[in-house]
């Protein structure tokens, strides 16, 4: 992918916090490591999308209510602080850059679960034809291009589309956001996906609607199982840029 290779040219790895210039990939610098909002097996987290939950629950309240098409999502931090304004710069403020440290981050979150499923290819969530030129680049595709590496299987962007022009799920509230995306995604060749365990790659989890939307679209097209792994998850009802 040449942004993916034009970014790594161009950018050193910076820390996603404070900007300092860092060693290999990791996502933060020593000063900020410590406090950054990383979630890990040490905390009670939800069995299906990885929000903390209270003690006693292992399903957050929105998995309680809404029925979830993926197996499960692995969410590597929370949407929060510093980390917060990063994601928005990532996306919004033309600083595609930055994928270098959150797609570290959802590696790590990968090799912390061990024993991962057998996943077929790698998936990044698709952008409209319009979003995708408004912005120049699908952030959750670069994000996908290393764990896919890191993962050792394909990456493969063509087997999903988004084919319906919807409002940004961020200018939505909360409860509408399940049913702006309903029926936005196509998969043209359903024979690419048929039996197929497949890991799908975002930047954000807030409603979940965009992981469940594109999830029910590839099971309907014949997929096994479709799971999800995303560099942030949002605390419930906190809104997202």
């Amino acid at each position: 992918m040449w942004i993916d290779r034009l970014v790594r040219l161009v950018y050193p790895h910076r820390c996603l916090t404070c900007g300092k210039v860092v060693r290999g990939r990791a996502a933060f610098c020593v000063d900020c490591a410590p406090t950054a909002p990383i979630l890990n097996d040490s905390i009670r987290l939800c069995k299906k999308c990885s929000r903390p939950t209270s003690e006693g629950h292992f399903l957050c309240r929105d998995c309680l209510v809404h029925p979830r098409y993926f197996v499960g999502c692995f969410a590597a931090a929370l949407y929060k602080g510093r980390l917060r304004r990063a994601m928005i710069r990532f996306k919004f403020r033309n600083q595609p850059y930055l994928y270098h440290g959150f797609s570290h981050l959802i590696l790590m979150r990968l090799a912390e679960r061990g024993i991962l499923p057998r996943f077929d290819f790698v998936i990044p969530a698709p952008l409209s034809k319009n979003r995708l030129a408004e912005r120049g680049y699908n952030q959750a595709e670069l994000l996908a291009g290393p764990v896919a590496r890191g993962l050792k299987v394909p990456l493969v962007t063509d087997v999903i589309y988004k084919i319906k022009e919807t409002p940004p799920q961020s200018s939505l509230p909360y409860h509408k956001r399940l049913k702006n995306l309903k029926n936005a995604f196509r998969v043209p060749d359903k024979s690419r996906v048929q039996g197929k365990t497949i890991l799908l790659i975002d930047d954000v989890f807030t409603s979940g609607a965009t992981a469940n939307e594109i999830s029910k679209t590839l099971l309907s097209a014949g997929a096994k199982e479709v799971y999800v792994a995303v560099a942030t998850i949002t605390q419930i009802d906190t809104p997202s840029p």
